[in-house]
């Protein structure tokens, strides 16, 4: 099919919005399959066009989120290229089978799979309208289950207002199988920054411009899935034995949703130059949807707990 056709839709100047909506018309004639546009909200209020494509056997169908298309669009102006990749993507994730999705509906069957993470309170307020959540400090812990399915392969799904509601529990009780899971599924980590680095190809070199002498010594906390991994934060007696064995306080530097930098406190540590670096590195560094904070953070060894610096 030529989706080139029509020269009056092709312009430098459509907006995303624009083109999700062209992209669905033409998937949808093109597949001859009811299709849906939905502006999704994800993390840090970053905003996503997702399209989904229905099967009249098929109960699953995957979201294809449309921003990479439409850059690819804005590249080539070929209407064409781009419809047959979302197609293609399409095709490479759909099902071959309806599955059975009862087990998302009982508790009883999720209830091990359930665990939290960290996001921005501020930042995702709109997002926690919709979830239950518990405050700490600036960030916010919210629930997920995290799944494992032949078809689907592995991954995450948030729990929403509606799941308790569904489910007949309270957000306490939520909270309670999550703060007992979460060590147990998502297990923690603490490793020198050297090793990660150099597990990344980095040379000895890019290693003293990453870790200035005085900064030294530096560790990456996470999860061993290295996903959602700041959460680790949280996690009972983990910061208390690293600062014992350090006999230190510890800076924690957010460095993303996904892990935190640990560093042993010293007398004379710049915390407003590390609110800097800190800041500078989500600003010109993050995708938007990783952001943690642009707070540093203390653990105290004399009150086990942690403070905004």
């Amino acid at each position: 099919m030529d989706y080139n056709k029509q020269k009056s839709e092709v312009h430098t100047k459509m907006t995303l919005k624009e083109f999700a909506v062209m992209a669905q018309t033409k998937v949808a004639a093109a597949l001859n399959k009811k299709t849906e546009l939905k502006e999704v909200i994800k993390l840090n209020g970053v905003k996503r066009y997702g399209l989904i494509i229905f099967d009249a056997v098929i109960n699953i169908s995957p979201t294809i989120y449309l921003e990479p298309f439409y850059g690819m669009f804005l590249d080539t102006q070929d209407w064409n290229s781009v419809i047959n990749d979302i197609i293609r993507v399409y095709q490479n994730n759909m099902l071959d089978e309806p599955m059975d999705t009862e087990i998302f509906f009982d508790f009883s069957q999720v209830k091990e799979k359930v665990f939290y993470r960290l996001i921005n309170y501020e930042k995702n307020r709109e997002l926690l309208e919709q979830m239950p959540h518990t405050r700490f400090l600036d960030l916010a812990k919210v629930f997920c289950i995290q799944y494992q399915n032949e078809d689907l392969g592995s991954g995450v799904i948030p729990i929403y207002h509606s799941h308790l509601e569904h489910w007949g529990i309270s957000a306490d009780e939520l909270e309670s199988v999550a703060d007992t899971n979460s060590p147990i599924l998502m297990k923690s980590f603490i490793s020198g920054m050297d090793s990660i680095l150099t597990e990344m190809g980095a040379s000895q070199e890019d290693l003293s411009e990453a870790m200035p002498e005085e900064c030294m010594p530096v560790y990456v906390m996470s999860n061993i899935q290295k996903s959602s991994g700041a959460g680790t934060m949280c996690y009972p007696d983990v910061l208390k034995v690293f600062s014992e064995k350090q006999n230190r306080d510890v800076i924690i530097l957010p460095s993303s949703i996904h892990e935190v930098i640990l560093i042993p406190m010293k007398e004379g540590d710049d915390i407003n130059e590390l609110k800097v670096m800190v800041h500078s590195v989500n600003t010109e560094m993050l995708e938007p949807e990783d952001f943690l904070s642009d707070n540093v953070y203390i653990y105290r060894r004399s009150t086990g707990q942690i403070e905004i610096a």
